[in-house]
């Protein structure tokens, strides 16, 4: 496996958390007051999770270093961001009207454990040199979770993407581009 150097991991790491940082102020720039800004921060920061959660995902494939090295320094990076995102989530939450489902509320909670499992087992991986079969078995595992629960949360928004200054059929666009997109560039990975 090619060496991952300490440097890469922690620009990743905090590359994932700065991206989701300035993306979740934004977020509260544009809301109209202190509850709609709050929001508007988590549902940036977390559609910024979803779109590096694709990534990792569409690059999940390929086959040696390639793929090794997309997925030690992918998933640390990428649950950085989410936990960006947890503290935006957070605060909206406290001062929201509601509280999500307790079922939600478990499988956000079961989710984090996950992609903390996983980022901390990637992080192992880049110390050790290799990724274990195990690893690999529990990224699988993982990363399938993750995957339902992503789509369980955005399917229901896919009909109202309520981006702030941005066109509705931009938000259908998008969509659609990432669902044609990911199984394209798995397929092409996987022949390659």
């Amino acid at each position: 496996m090619t060496a991952i150097s300490k440097r890469q991991l922690a620009t990743v790491i905090a590359g994932g958390a700065a991206l989701s940082l300035v993306v979740g102020c934004i977020g509260t720039l544009v809301g109209t007051d202190a509850v709609a800004s709050a929001r508007l921060g988590a549902r940036y920061t977390g559609r910024l999770s979803f779109v590096l959660f694709a990534a990792l995902f569409a690059l999940g494939p390929q086959r040696g270093d390639a793929g090794v090295r997309s997925a030690i320094l992918g998933w640390p990076g990428l649950a950085s961001a989410h936990l960006v995102h947890l503290g935006f989530l957070l605060r909206y939450l406290s001062m929201a009207e509601h509280a999500p489902a307790p079922g939600r509320l478990a499988g956000g909670v079961v989710g984090y454990v996950v992609l903390l499992a996983l980022a901390a087992g990637h992080l192992g991986a880049a110390r050790a040199g290799s990724v274990s079969p195990r690893l690999a078995r529990g990224s699988h595992l993982g990363g399938a979770y993750l995957t339902v629960a992503f789509v369980l949360t955005y399917l229901p928004r896919i009909t109202k993407p309520q981006i702030v200054g941005v066109e509705e059929w931009w938000g259908y666009a998008a969509m659609l581009a990432v669902a044609v997109a990911l199984p394209v560039i798995r397929w092409v990975r996987r022949r390659g």
